[in-house]
């Protein structure tokens, strides 16, 4: 099982991860093929983020 800074650490990462996908959004400019590719690490990385939050804050919740 994770300690409490490890989830955060992991929530963290991950939070950076997203952060810079919605960047790469922002600067996918009209390339269809560019901002569709960029909207969908940004969705998979949205995932990812809630997951790792949710999972840090039931720790903290527990502790």
């Amino acid at each position: 099982m994770k300690t409490l800074a490890e989830l955060e650490q992991e929530y963290n990462k991950k939070k950076d991860q997203y952060e810079t996908a919605l960047t790469a959004v922002a600067h996918a400019g009209s390339n269809k093929v560019e901002v569709q590719r960029a909207a969908a690490i940004l969705d998979s990385s949205y995932d990812e983020c809630q997951k790792a939050y949710t999972e840090w804050q039931e720790a903290v919740n527990n502790a």
